[in-house]
């Protein structure tokens, strides 16, 4: 197709084409205009904006704009105009600093090549006649007479509906999504497209923009800058504030840094993509074969062909100057090219609106040059989507009881939708599998979204799949953290309370309520960080982990999927070839202490942290001696009388959950254990152990990793499935799942939904040692 040595100049998708089609191997490089513009002219970065922002006192903006009208600048030519010239002394200032890149050989680069220039039919005068000093070539359509069809719709709505009908039957007739394109859509469209789209069940990629500075995470990020930790619902975002980093690598010492980077990150762009699913394109970016089948919407006055005003920054009395179209000149041209363009598609649809939400429309006076016919839209199939069908019903419903408008489509509707009127489910009505499967890269698991989950799948669905719950740090929340994070240094040989403490609530924002409190709580968590320590003479459980991070893979046919965890504190002794470790969970708040409700997947955090252990081979031959949580926020205790300050401080930061029956091993974990300072309730008389003390043994502790993983697996199972169903829990007369719940006011459960349990009274349910 093309002579060795060439290079060819043309739009991303049109380069896909080209080498689909170019089977022969030949010496061709592609590249795009703006490639070759950066090579052939001059290219610029962040740090050439931030002169022109700093020495102009102008925003990014305009700092573009400038750096746009430079390519056509010529700093040894004589100007007349004061704009051209102002311009000149800009290009000059920056060559002198060196702030613009020159490619010195690239022009002698072009002197052997074969130059093919397509699909640009836009380019300006400047660089064409640039372009035409070496041997180029120009590709661009030639008009094709062709009879054209249009359809002539009321509103935007009615237009995305003809279009889903049209690629619905083609999808029908066995044609792929991906050989299916919407061209000439504008930002007006995007709500209305990816809202009907979704009704019609239908895949497309969509890339809108995202102003990411509205998001919690940034917003704390702006403020601390500190990263959280990375998940799945907040990678995304997390990989763009690196990106922008990245970016501004040129300027990082700026004092302008922060307004570069939040720039960047106000006008991201998003981009959702399918494996199947139909493509948004831009006029002139792609040829179209004859397996490709293509929509052509908003096809209305001054869109197709587009009519530009004389509105550039260099307007048209200055444009012969530094060989620019005119207003006049573009108009032509754009007439031209965009009936020629149109011309070449061999399967088109043609559609225009007459409304939208705000403004009135009329057509392209194409339909009238070339004689194409027009048909109106009749929204009456009603074959395609459920979902759109009962929206339109409420919607002829309103105006027929408001207005008295009967719509000729209001009698087939409410035969067969006459019940949703004025009515109301509160049963979650489910989600396509297909597109929920494909919106996720793969799956994070974790204790919290499992136990949320469990206790009420349409709980899980609002918080982890909607994420309409942005995390907010209360004051709450920071004295956990704080503590957390104080308790997992305190063994360091560094470790300074003072500091850390301080360091840790130095951007904190806190009123002088908060402040007194704080300093209350900090002279309690000395005392009892003295306490642990001092403890420590009653272990041989020596070696520690903090704040240890667990992730595992887990197998489903599905996605890939994660169930990861962060266990507090891990204490273990070594002997021989065993490895002995406790678990202990440090708690700020109020807890249950047994594991009685994992029966019903949920209270099972300790059981988790076991799981996490076993199954993340942490040891080799790993045996658990005990499983604990251990209350480090115990308010301000006074003195009564009866029992000394340090002594309740004891008592409280005892651990409370279940501890090996192998009493060998136990004495290695607490050698007081027959009447344990150490662990609550652990005490052994003369016919062995206390019923206050909860123990374990071997075989009850397989137990509970095998009913911990089926747990997590069948939740998976249901998760990747879509099954958020509204089905709360009461245990016994305790509403489990429903007395802290923050979604009471999206749910409006009713009786059938609330599923009941018996209340659990130990741990038979898992088999072995009922007293366990």
């Amino acid at each position: 197709m093309f002579k060795d040595n060439s290079l060819i100049i043309c739009p991303n998708d049109t380069k896909i084409d080209l080498i689909k089609q170019n089977t022969n191997l030949c010496d061709v490089k592609y590249i795009n205009i703006r490639e070759f513009m950066d090579n052939y002219y001059f290219k610029y970065d962040y740090k050439t904006i931030l002169y022109l922002v700093d020495k102009y006192n102008i925003d990014i903006d305009t700092s573009k704009i400038y750096l746009s009208n430079l390519y056509f600048i010529d700093i040894n030519k004589k100007y007349i105009s004061d704009k051209l010239i102002y311009l000149q002394n800009i290009k000059k200032e920056l060559i002198e600093n060196n702030l613009l890149e020159f490619n010195p050989i690239y022009k002698q680069y072009l002197n052997n090549k074969n130059i093919y220039v397509i699909n640009y039919p836009k380019l300006d005068k400047y660089i064409i006649d640039d372009l035409y000093k070496y041997n180029t070539t120009f590709i661009n359509k030639e008009y094709k007479k062709k009879a054209y069809n249009v359809i002539r719709c009321n509103n935007m709505y009615d237009e995305i509906v003809s279009v889903l009908e049209k690629i619905i039957d083609l999808k029908r007739k066995g044609i792929s999504l991906n050989n299916i394109y919407i061209v000439n859509y504008s930002d007006d469209y995007l709500y209305t497209i990816e809202k009907l789209f979704n009704e019609f069940n239908v895949n497309i990629d969509l890339s809108k923009k995202c102003n990411l500075l509205s998001t919690k995470l940034v917003k704390n990020y702006i403020v601390t800058n500190k990263l959280p930790e990375e998940n799945d619902s907040n990678r995304n975002i997390i990989n763009k504030i690196i990106d922008a980093h990245n970016s501004l690598i040129n300027i990082k010492d700026s004092s302008y840094y922060k307004m570069f980077f939040k720039y960047l990150l106000k006008n991201n762009v998003e981009t959702v993509k399918y494996q199947e699913s139909v493509k948004l394109c831009n006029l002139f970016d792609k040829d179209f074969n004859e397996d490709e089948y293509v929509f052509l919407i908003g096809f209305n006055y001054d869109s197709v062909p587009i009519i530009y005003k004389d509105e550039d920054y260099i307007s048209d009395e200055l444009k012969s100057e530094v060989n620019l179209y005119t207003t006049n000149e573009k108009n032509n041209i754009e007439k031209e090219i965009t009936i020629n363009y149109i011309s070449n598609i061999p399967n088109l649809y043609i559609s225009y609106k007459l409304n939208s939400f705000n403004d009135v429309y009329y057509k392209s006076n194409f339909i009238d040059i070339y004689d194409m016919k027009e048909k109106e839209f009749s929204n009456n199939n009603f074959t395609y989507s459920n979902m759109y069908n009962r929206r339109m019903l409420t919607l002829y419903l309103d105006d027929y009881y408001k207005y008295n408008v009967a719509n000729s489509n209001l009698n087939v509707l409410y035969n067969n939708y006459k019940n949703i009127y004025n009515t109301y489910s509160n049963k979650f009505t489910g989600i396509n599998n297909d597109n929920y499967l494909n919106k996720i890269e793969k799956i994070l698991l974790s204790y919290t979204s499992l136990n949320t989950y469990n206790l009420c799948g349409f709980k899980y669905y609002v918080n982890y799949v909607l994420k309409i719950d942005k995390f907010k740090e209360n004051f709450t929340t920071l004295i956990g953290n704080l503590f957390h994070y104080i308790l997992e240094n305190c063994y360091n040989e560094s470790f300074d309370f003072d500091s850390l403490w301080d360091s840790y609530l130095n951007d904190k924002d806190l009123n002088i309520k908060e402040v007194i409190m704080l300093e209350k709580l900090k002279t309690i968590l000395k005392k009892e960080i003295d306490i642990i320590k001092d403890n420590d003479k009653y272990t041989d459980f020596t070696n520690r982990m903090f704040e240890k991070n667990i992730t595992i893979k887990l197998d489903n046919p599905y996605k890939d999927a994660y169930f990861t965890g962060k266990i507090d504190k891990i204490m273990y002794y070594k002997e021989i070839s065993n490895t002995y470790f406790s678990i202990i969970d440090y708690k700020t708040g109020s807890f249950e202490t047994n594991l009685n409700n994992m029966k019903y997947g949920i209270g099972m955090q300790l059981a988790i942290y076991l799981y996490l252990i076993i199954k993340g081979e942490i040891f080799a031959s790993p045996i658990c001696s005990g499983m604990y949580f251990q209350k480090v926020l115990m308010g301000n205790v006074s003195y009564d009388g009866r029992k000394k300050y340090d002594d309740k401080l004891r008592d409280n930061l005892k651990l409370s959950g279940y501890s090996i029956d192998n009493e060998n091993i136990l004495e290695h974990f607490d050698k007081t254990y027959e009447n344990s300072l150490l662990i609550k309730g652990l005490k052994k008389g003369q016919n062995g152990f206390y019923k206050t003390s909860k123990l374990f043994n071997d075989e009850m502790c397989f137990n509970i990793f095998k009913y911990t993983d089926s747990i997590i697996m069948n939740t998976l199972d249901k998760i990747l499935k879509a099954k958020f169903d509204i089905n709360p829990m009461i245990i016994g007369n305790d509403e489990v799942s429903c007395k802290y719940c923050k979604y009471k006011d999206l749910c409006y459960k009713c009786e059938d939904d609330v599923i009941k349990h018996p209340k659990v009274d130990d741990l038979s349910f898992l088999g072995g040692d009922d007293n366990a």
